[in-house]
């Protein structure tokens, strides 16, 4: 067994209880915590259970009975194995494992009560009490099948037999020596303390305090000893008064009696075991992967915990609950007649059918709520409205799951179900991060529901109540966080396991134009990345294809997609499941849950999110979507009303979330345009190339196509960048490549300048991979230090168990991000001395001193640094302010300094008035007690009071001295509430400078992915792309010499990949008055299949992109005039869903593609009319391309119609080239499975005079016969073909030109 296996065992979430010193029996006392947990009761069964019930007797006690599997040979057992001796030691759960009897490590003995103490050969060792019915004498690896059971198929087993095997022959003395010494456990130190007789002092009984209040779980066969748990309820202790409070003690069924393989047997005192592969008999089926939530350090287990823990079923390895107690199983909740779904309705009692259901809410019948204990009752009240929510509803220590949410957790986690009629499972808080993100990453939705009261705060609350009901005597719980896949913030409870993608929650509403104005849209947006809590909002007109929309999913990959019911087309719906398949989708109320501006604005203005000193201030980003003319400044604009009520559904759904306040608290917001519609900075194109989401798509730029993943894409070959936020600039580089020329150069300057500096490249490459994501700790910062969100939010009045382990992670993170961006300064200091040429690099690694934009962090950091102990705080979890850090613990340190000023001035007085030595004796508030000698102590009057005396000493009381203690009391208690929120005041303070903070990570981010792109550049052969500015004298052209596909040649060894020449468009204007005849600006590409005609197409597509976002490109030479927009039109699908063709899909997409090119665009266009008969095929491409053509845009369009080839052979604006290929035999045999092609993937001039569709034929494995008689078909076709052009090449040269209503139709020829 490996170590992490030890650890990675559900035992390690529990903590040992220390036993009261001489107690030998756990506590009775009822917590009243366990007042809140639920109970599961039927409308006829009684929910108070009875003071009797509580006490099980011992006659319930179930006896030990031998497991089953054991050898049916009776084998003579001693007293027991003496000292050194080996045996076959069985664990409950586990297989029988070879192991040496050594001593205890406390007890200092082999054998007690029955037992034997082994160490097992395990990797690392463990150890346990073993009872002498589960130990059987080890004669040898070989003679296992003697006990009886199967062998288990595990290598740790293995690895254990044969160190068995080789200590066999050692002697005693040999054997004792493998013994590892292992530190003794809590329990044992415990058991070792007690045995020691001590002198316990008054002094010493003080500081005990009041004895911890235990959690009591009633199980089935619980024996006396072991009917309470040992859970300790925490924070706070409670007192035993209120133990009366017994309405919702956890009570399982009694009908489910211990059969005899669920006897329990002693846990190892050390570690736990792990289960070997293939074993299924277990007692647990633990969870993969709990690494984060271990404890530090292995605690053994209380007897009432491993009979709590007794109670979860066994399961197989596929997971499937496999005791006897799940088989033939009738879970209540699917006895309840609302549930059924002949009866389900939505809390508004909507049936399924109806078009406004709500299948969110749940209607529950009061009366069903009535027959259940308070806090099942709590649970089902946050049901009504989270129905598609799975609750993680606390329980004292444990996130509990009920009913169908239990047999989610079961189905997708592998959480042990419990036993009884009612679906039930749960594990402690620490848990939380795990098990949530597995579900949320399976698309569920997961809501955290905390205590946020403890039982003193209930009882108090009770008292305040004139006539309390049993449903007033349960602690109060809230809903403080829904989490999906959009809503993730990563927060301490939550946990780190973030991804460096972006993850999207995006609103999004369509209004639909009329069939007259052509199927034209308009839209409105709004969408978050929820971990760094920037938003983004805008409104723009689409065309009917939904050009603009497919552009943004795809650039931005939503995970979640908000939307009203009815309020989406087929269209859209169709257009976001194919740019991003794996989105979930929210539909809300149009009405109630998708406000309109009105609505918003008045929602955003009364609350307290954009209010600065009491006023509102709107965001940078909305106010210029507000209508100026409205006096109270809550109106939209009508071109941006659509971008408000995006906003609203965004903010609706957020506030149910509970993430409203530390969200829109930032104040991040930006306007949206799409990138088409970019201020111009000239008359020729915007600033940022246009690529849509068909292009991004099939030019895998983003992800590969065929896998789904980024392997293969173009980004995961450019991807080199240290950090997560250099990642996440990167793909914003990749979406929004240059168009003007001057910022283009700017960056190639800086991967230039980077390419002839190799020492700078490692040494800054070592710093920014030592930073964390500090573009999202800089989110969380501002969440943990938020005032909005301490002073309402449910999470502010949460009771944690762990909250010391939160308050550590929370700090942690904190110095983690101060010592990022003090390692981020060091970036500056490399680079102070260098001259750069570079503006772009320039400003992201020089200080505003030296022509830069890094900024200046030297005194926040140093003052953070200085703030407090860093040591201190991250080992203990909590900060301790030095002087003026922060005003509120300062005035709390001045006002103690002056009561013991006062205190040592009226000392002075007294000393003065007794004339003699007088001091202050006692703690706490037996404090400032004048003690004095007996012989001054005559000197008291009336005005002392006597509080006791000791041998030559009194000591008073005086007003003075009373007074003393309550200021000194007060000023304390304002200290200590100063420390309470110290952490996040500290939090808000580096808040407050959130814009110098993300300044900086703006830099470091542009610096990464300039170090990215060169690296991409060192590792291979590339050329620097020459940009030529687009003017008068300067037609659109491009001309790639020897170029590389800059995804894929890396693959190919040896230099395999062919490299190409391809050239469009000559890029000189010709001095002629006509009009241009030999531009070339389309080149017409023909080649046999699989010749690699769509990889040319696609690797000069991908060369533009490299080359307009400032990277190298894999080439010798690479020149070209900017491109304003890059159109494909690749492969072939269909949308059979949407009643569309592939004919039609082909069609949409060319349609798109003539309505948006320009001049200065690319257009990559691969086989067109495929889908329709040929000449209707052949035909609509003669006519796109004349069309292209015509309209001079760069275009390369392949085709294997090789007689529209023979028709554009003499187009002015039309070049031929082909993928040339050597083919033998082509003429000189009639069976073309004789042919011998060979691809050259050499793209060169000229036309390819077939396709060679045979060859393909042959290798996809078609029959010989088949290929045959289809060859021979294609020859006769072919001879016809050739008949009619020349008859009809003859008759237009004898015959002047005709009418078009004379023309003859040459297809009857055919």
């Amino acid at each position: 067994m490996s170590k992490s296996s030890q650890k990675n065992t559900i035992f390690n979430y529990f903590v040992k209880s220390p036993t009261a010193a001489g107690s030998t029996t756990p506590s009775r006392n009822t917590n009243a915590a366990s007042a809140s947990s639920p109970t599961f009761a039927s409308p006829s069964t009684k929910t108070t259970p009875s003071r009797a019930a509580l006490t099980p007797s011992n006659k319930d006690t179930p006896k030990l009975k031998i497991k089953r599997g054991l050898s049916q040979t009776p084998i003579p057992q001693k007293e027991g194995y003496e000292l050194g001796s080996l045996v076959w030691a069985k664990l409950d759960g586990f297989p029988w494992w070879p192991s040496v009897v050594c001593l205890h490590p406390v007890k200092k003995v082999e054998k007690e009560g029955g037992k034997i103490h082994v160490q097992f050969f395990d990797n690392p060792p463990t150890r346990s009490w073993i009872h002498m019915k589960f130990a059987r004498p080890y004669t040898g690896s070989q003679n296992f099948n003697s006990l009886g059971v199967s062998k288990p198929k595990d290598s740790d087993w293995d690895n254990g037999c044969k160190e068995a095997d080789n200590a066999l022959p050692m002697s005693v003395e040999e054997r004792l020596k493998l013994v590892v010494e292992l530190l003794p456990s809590d329990e044992e130190n415990s058991i070792s303390e007690e045995s020691t007789p001590k002198t316990t002092t008054k002094t010493s009984k003080k500081t005990e305090g009041p004895k911890p209040k235990r959690r009591r779980i009633l199980v089935p066969g619980d024996s006396d000893e072991d009917e309470a748990s040992e859970e300790e309820y925490k924070p706070m202790a409670v007192d035993s008064s209120e133990s009366e409070v017994e309405e919702s003690l956890i009570e399982e069924d009694q009908e489910n009696p211990i059969s005899e393989e669920e006897v329990e047997e002693e846990s190892p005192v050390k570690r736990k075991r792990k289960l070997p592969v293939g074993y299924t008999k277990s007692a647990l089926n633990t969870p993969s992967n709990l690494k984060s939530f271990v404890c530090d350090s292995p605690s053994t287990i209380s007897n009432s915990t491993k009979k709590k823990l007794s109670d979860f079923s066994c399961r197989d390895a596929d997971g499937a609950v496999c005791d006897s107690q799940s088989e033939g199983r009738q879970f209540s909740h699917l006895t309840y007649e609302f549930l059924k779904p002949a009866n389900i309705r939505d809390g508004q009692r909507r049936r399924p059918d109806d078009p406004d259901y709500d299948p969110r809410s749940i209607y529950i019948p009061d009366s069903f709520k009535q027959s259940l204990t308070p806090a099942m009752r709590q649970w089902w009240e946050m049901k009504t409205n989270n129905f598609d929510v799975i609750l993680f509803f606390k329980v004292g220590k444990f996130y509990e799951l009920y009913h169908t949410d239990a047999l989610i957790a079961v189905k997708e986690l592998g959480i042990i179900l419990m036993k009884g009629d009612h679906a039930h499972c749960g594990f402690p808080e620490r848990g939380f991060a795990k098990y949530s993100s597995q579900l949320i990453e399976k698309g569920y939705k997961v809501a955290r529901v905390e205590q946020t009261e403890t039982p003193e705060m209930m009882t108090e609350r009770c008292k305040r109540m004139s006539r309390p009901t049993k449903f007033d005597r349960v602690v109060e719980r809230e809903v403080c966080q829904i989490t999906s896949r959009g809503t993730r913030t990563y927060n301490a409870i939550e946990g780190d396991n973030w991804q460096v993608e972006h993850h999207f929650l995006m609103a999004l509403w369509e209004k639909s134009g009329s069939e007259a104005a052509g199927g034209k849209v308009e839209f409105g947006v709004a969408f978050v990345d929820t971990s760094i809590g920037s938003f983004q909002l805008g409104q723009f007109g689409d065309d009917r294809y939904r050009s603009r929309l497919s552009t943004l999913l795809t650039r931005y990959n939503p995970v979640e997609i908000i939307s009203a019911k009815r309020g989406v087309s087929n269209d859209t719906t169709q257009v976001w499941n194919a740019a991003c398949p794996n989105a979930l989708h929210e539909m809300v109320s149009s009405n109630a849950e998708c406000w309109d501006p009105a609505k918003t604005l008045r929602s955003l203005a009364e609350s307290d999110y954009f209010k600065v000193n009491g006023d509102l201030d709107w965001p940078e980003g909305i106010r210029p979507l507000l209508d100026d003319s409205s006096s109270l400044g809550l109106a939209a604009k009508e071109e941006s009303e659509l971008a408000i009520r995006a906003l609203g559904a965004l903010h609706w759904y957020l506030k149910e979330c509970k993430l409203d306040q530390e969200l829109l608290s930032r104040r991040s917001f930006q306007i949206y345009y799409p990138i088409d519609e970019e201020s111009q900075e000239n008359a020729i194109f915007g600033s940022h190339m246009v690529l849509d989401g068909m292009t991004l798509r099939n030019l895998d730029v983003l992800v590969n196509s065929s896998t789904g993943t980024t392997t293969g894409s173009l980004l995961e070959r450019l991807n080199r960048c240290n950090t997560a936020f250099g990642q996440r600039m990167l793909r914003h580089w990749l979406c929004a490549p240059l168009c003007q020329q001057d910022a283009i150069d700017d960056r190639l300057d800086a991967v230039e300048y980077l390419l002839s500096n190799t020492a700078a490249i490692e040494e800054v490459g070592k710093i920014l991979k030592s930073l964390p994501d500090l573009e999202r700790l800089v989110n969380k910062i501002h969440s943990q230090g938020s005032s909005l969100k301490a002073k309402n939010h449910p999470d502010s009045r949460a009771i944690f168990f762990d909250a010391p382990i939160y308050s550590k992670k929370k700090i942690t993170d904190f110095l983690l991000t101060l010592e990022g961006f003090r390692s981020a300064q060091k970036v500056e200091e490399y680079f102070r001395e260098y001259t750069i040429i570079s503006k772009l690099l320039r400003q992201s690694v020089k200080l505003a001193s030296q022509g830069g934009e890094f900024p200046d962090m030297d005194e926040e950091l140093e003052f953070f640094r200085l703030a407090f102990d860093h040591q201190q705080a991250a080992k203990e979890g909590t900060m301790v302010p030095r002087p003026g850090v922060d005003k509120q613990y300062d005035q709390a340190l001045e006002r103690i300094a002056e009561v013991q000023a006062d205190a040592e001035k009226y000392l002075l007085d007294q000393k003065r008035h007794f004339g003699g030595k007088v001091s202050f004796v006692g703690t706490d508030k037996k404090r400032f007690q004048l003690e004095v000698s007996e012989a001054a102590a005559s000197r008291a009057n009336h005005k002392y009071e006597l509080q006791g005396q000791r041998k030559g000493f009194k000591r008073y009381y005086t007003n003075e001295s009373r007074v003393l203690i309550q200021q000194m009391l007060a000023a304390e208690e304002q200290r200590n509430s100063a420390l309470k929120d110290i952490s996040r005041r500290i939090f808000e303070q580096f808040d407050n400078h959130h814009l110098l903070w993300e300044k900086a990570i703006k830099c470091l981010a542009v610096l990464d992915v300039v170090l990215a792109l060169t690296a991409f550049a060192a590792d291979q052969k590339v050329c620097r792309p020459r940009i030529i500015p687009p003017g008068s004298n300067q037609r659109p052209f491009l001309r790639l010499i020897q170029g590389r596909h800059p995804a894929h040649s890396q693959q190919f060894a040896n230099s395999e990949f062919i490299p190409n020449d391809v050239t469009i468009g000559s890029g000189v204007v010709e001095q002629s008055d006509s009009q241009v005849d030999a531009d070339h600006s389309l080149t017409l590409v023909t080649g046999p299949n699989m010749g690699g005609k769509s990889t040319l197409m696609r690797q000069v597509g991908l060369c533009v992109i490299l080359a307009q976002m400032g990277s190298f490109v894999p080439a010798e030479e690479f020149e070209l005039t900017p491109v304003d927009r890059l159109f494909t039109r690749l492969g072939a699908n269909d949308h059979i869903l949407g009643g569309e063709s592939t004919f039609f899909v082909e069609l949409s997409e060319t349609a798109a593609i003539l309505k948006h090119a320009t001049l200065h665009s690319l257009v990559l266009l691969d086989e067109l009319g495929r889908g329709t008969a040929t000449f209707d095929g052949t035909a609509i491409a003669y006519s796109v391309v004349d069309h292209l053509a015509r309209r001079q845009c760069r275009t390369l369009f392949s085709t294997h119609y090789h007689s529209l080839v023979h028709d554009l052979t003499s187009h002015p604006q039309v070049r031929l080239g082909h993928m040339a290929c050597m083919v033998e035999n082509d003429e000189e045999v009639d069976d073309p499975s004789q042919e011998n092609i060979i691809f050259l993937y050499q793209f060169v001039d000229g036309a390819c005079p077939k396709s060679y569709g045979f060859h393909a034929a042959r290798l996809a494995g078609l029959e010989r016969s088949i290929i045959s008689r289809g060859f021979q078909q294609a020859k006769r076709m072919e001879s016809k073909m050739l008949s009619v052009q020349l008859f009809r090449d003859l008759f237009e040269k004898q015959t002047p030109k005709l009418p078009v209503d004379f023309q003859p139709n040459w297809n009857c020829l055919l």
